[in-house]
């Protein structure tokens, strides 16, 4: 049954409490919480049933810094540069996962990342580093689970860590050749200065010895990352299901 809206007097169903035409209540006829009901069943404004977020990406790995540590030895240092990449990629596909506005960006560039590494080879991985250690700390300290866990070092400090040991690595080669040198020297000209030689080829021993303690404390730090990481990543999937 039709009736007139008091308002424009067009006709409208008796059931609408709100006439379509000039939307005016017709308040004569129904009560304020009438209305409320038959705006709710038309446009409802909550939410029946919440929808469980699902990632589009697969469920990340978490690696095993010990294996690739192991395979970067094995292929002279080129596949534990792979690694890095391979953990910069990580970081990046981890932002797929839900994150509230406050967090910061965990998103790397890996076009550059990847040039960087092939273009300098281990001269560029201070700054792969930082890059790796900085953008994980700063999503952590202001992540849910930031109580939860201990912060890798801060990106400047592994770089600097980093850059300490390739200074290590490029003193006790050039040592070690000089002393090659001299030697060859000695021999060519029939004048060896076995003081010289031992001289460098000690220098040379007691650079890579302390190169050898810096790697070992850089690995450690590695190691903490990539726990600190692979806690993360449980976490996120953690509270997907």
């Amino acid at each position: 049954m039709n009736i007139k809206c008091f308002n424009c007097s067009s006709e409208i169903n008796e059931a609408q409490p709100i006439c379509p035409n000039c939307f005016v209540v017709q308040k004569k006829r129904f009560t304020r919480e009438k209305v409320i009901d038959f705006l709710e069943a038309t446009y409802p404004t909550k939410l029946i049933h919440k929808p469980k977020f699902e990632s589009i990406q697969k469920p990340l790995k978490q690696r095993s810094h010990g294996d690739w540590l192991v395979f970067g030895i094995a292929t002279f240092g080129i596949g534990y540069y792979y690694y890095l990449l391979m953990t910069l990629k990580d970081l990046s596909d981890h932002w797929f996962y839900p994150h509230g506005p406050y967090e910061n960006t965990t998103k790397v560039d890996m076009f550059i990342s990847t040039l960087l590494v092939i273009v300098t080879y281990f001269i560029g991985a201070p700054f792969i580093q930082y890059m790796r250690y900085e953008k994980l700390r700063r999503h952590l300290q202001k992540s849910p689970d930031r109580e939860e866990r201990k912060f890798p070092l801060k990106g400047k400090n592994i770089a600097l860590w980093y850059l300490f040991l390739n200074v290590l690595f490029v003193g006790a080669f050039s040592l070690l050749i000089i002393g090659l040198l001299s030697a060859l020297l000695g021999f060519v000209f029939e004048n060896p200065s076995t003081l010289i030689m031992s001289i460098f080829f000690a220098g040379a021993g007691i650079v890579f010895i302390l190169m050898i303690f810096v790697g070992v404390l850089v690995l450690m730090f590695e190691r903490r990352w990539q726990s600190t990481y692979n806690s993360h990543i449980q976490w996120h999937q953690k509270n997907l299901g």
